[in-house]
């Protein structure tokens, strides 16, 4: 998660949301993890099984997969613990192409958030960077 430092144009590169504890029981539970990233990357490697939130433990070095949605407001603090989502994964969309001009309909799959009320995708031209100006509402 890319977070503004102080208003600068620096952003911390934080994985998950420290001091926070999810309760759950684990579908899976990894030793010797390395820190919250990794356990991060367990769950992604991990969601087709079910994955949807983490949780770290930095004194016992341990990662427990949850298939529960994460929500911070369910965090119980702690200061060992680091807690997470897979935050937005896209495994595919239809059609492959667009066409300027012809309407059609856009299908998204993946995984998202469960806390998350309302997504948005941009299209881009192909070859477009994604940082390229949102396009006027008409044309």
């Amino acid at each position: 998660t890319a977070r503004p430092i102080d208003g600068a144009s620096c952003y911390s590169l934080t994985t998950g949301v420290p001091n926070c504890f999810i309760s759950g029981s684990a579908m899976k539970d990894f030793e010797a993890v390395g820190g919250a990233a990794h356990c991060k990357q367990l769950c992604l490697q991990n969601q087709d099984e079910g994955c949807r939130s983490w949780r770290y433990d930095a004194e016992g070095d341990t990662c427990a997969l949850l298939q529960a949605p994460f929500d911070q407001a369910t965090c119980c603090p702690k200061p060992a613990y680091t807690s997470g989502t897979i935050d937005i994964v896209i495994t595919g969309h239809a059609p492959a192409t667009a066409h300027h001009g012809v309407p059609f309909d856009l299908t998204v799959l993946g995984v998202l958030p469960a806390v998350l009320p309302v997504q948005r995708v941009k299209v881009v031209p192909a070859g477009s960077p994604c940082a390229d100006p949102l396009p006027p509402a008409t044309v």
